[in-house]
């Protein structure tokens, strides 16, 4: 979960680089998951799910963006 403070003329490229504890790139198995948990934004998705585009709604408002993904 992340907290982005953003203006309401943003659209911000938000991306997944899975890694494993050593810092080795992690397989997904299926797409990520990208939730909207608090503020006023949309996200548009990549079809892969390991990128969204955050883009906000209203000024000055802090968006919480959640995102779930199943890491071999």
């Amino acid at each position: 979960m992340f907290a982005i403070n953003s203006t309401n003329e943003e659209k911000v490229l938000i991306s997944l680089n899975p890694t494993t504890a050593a810092g080795n790139p992690a397989q997904v198995d299926g797409a990520p998951v990208w939730n909207v948990t608090s503020g006023d934004c949309t996200l548009e998705v990549a079809a892969d799910g390991l990128s969204c585009f955050l883009i906000s709604g209203a000024a000055d408002v802090i968006n919480t963006v959640e995102v779930t993904a199943d890491a071999d």
